[in-house]
């Protein structure tokens, strides 16, 4: 099902779709959506994939199979493409290598701290093998603090990277910013602050990249529920950055189409392109906040991501909606 030229190789879209593992449904649908390939057509206007379409083709497939979704790919060139899948394959390896070690590296320490909680509660609690858990009392909190003051330490340092578990039932503001103050300090990697009863602005306070309130109380199956998650997420995290779909219309194109007169009643596509411009002036604030606030940087490049793939998906329905109400769209 193919076609040779004198100078190049070309297929037709059901071989294309054999040989990525992609259905002609949606080779058709990422063209018209994110402009993937520009496959020549021929003179029955069928098209044809050439050598370049097939191997860009199949390096998107791999990459959305290890979970990058379409919509942060689909702009990147061939070569960053490749780029892109050779850092997942590394980080795979690498990741490899070390769960095969485990044995050999160190663990991850999780204190938890309960007036509460029994040593037996956390004994042989079946999470994963590489967290080594510890318990102490508040009063064994305060007193090491106290211990590492008297040596000129710095505060907290014996829980730096570790996971604090701490248990605090009635939780009030200054408990609250008590807590915030000593994790703080403490340069711990995560902590989660389990209560029983608050109130919702003290609860809120609370909410914030590398800390976690949870309605307690905190009890073993509640502990095991929590840590089974947080070694979940440890094993996937994953360091290559996403990339957002360039925009499909610069700025001033939107402005041009929200002051459009139109003959249809509804306003939709006037709205489309304010909520448009909204979302493009929050993507590009999040993406400079990655950079202005390091220990920010893990949300704001979520929320960079999120804003990016809800403008992909408010272009398309742009389109789609001027095109329903054939409306002309400002030139690209």
């Amino acid at each position: 099902m193919t076609e040779n030229t004198p100078s190049q190789q070309h297929y037709q879209i059901g071989a294309v779709a054999k040989l990525t593992g992609i259905s002609t449904h949606t080779i058709r649908m990422w063209e018209r959506r994110y402009g993937l390939v520009e496959p020549d057509r021929s003179q029955s206007r069928n098209r044809r994939y050439n050598q370049q379409d097939l191997e860009r083709l199949k390096l998107i497939k791999q990459l959305v199979d290890q979970g990058h979704t379409i919509g942060t790919i689909a702009r990147l060139n061939t070569p960053e493409l490749q780029t892109l899948l050779n850092q997942q394959r590394t980080w795979s390896q690498e990741n490899t290598v070390g769960s095969d070690a485990a044995a050999n590296t160190a663990n991850q320490k999780v204190c938890v701290v309960s007036d509460y909680l029994q040593q037996e509660d956390i004994r042989n609690i079946k999470t994963a093998a590489n967290l080594e858990i510890s318990l102490l009392s508040k009063q064994d909190v305060l007193n090491r603090r106290d211990e590492e003051k008297d040596k000129n330490l710095e505060l907290e340092d014996s829980f730096k990277d570790s996971i604090l578990f701490i248990d605090q039932p009635n939780l009030h503001n200054e408990d609250a910013g008590r807590w915030l103050s000593y994790v703080d300090n403490s340069q711990a990697a995560q902590a989660v602050l389990v209560y029983r009863f608050s109130d919702q602005a003290t609860v809120r306070s609370l909410t914030r990249p590398g800390m976690r309130p949870v309605k307690g109380p905190l009890t073993r199956d509640l502990l095991e529920q929590e840590l089974l998650r947080i070694a979940d997420s440890l094993s996937q995290r994953c360091p290559i950055p996403q990339q957002n779909a360039a925009p499909k219309f610069r700025y001033e194109q939107l402005i041009a189409f929200s002051r459009m007169t139109t003959n249809i009643h509804c306003e939709c596509p006037k709205h489309l392109a304010n909520l448009l411009m909204d979302i493009v002036n929050f993507e590009q604030y999040s993406k400079d906040c990655q950079n202005r606030h390091s220990e920010d940087r893990t949300l704001h490049t979520y929320l960079y991501e999120l804003s990016g793939s809800i403008r992909t998906q408010l272009e398309e329905a742009l389109i789609k909606v001027a095109e329903a109400e054939e409306i002309p769209l400002p030139a690209q």
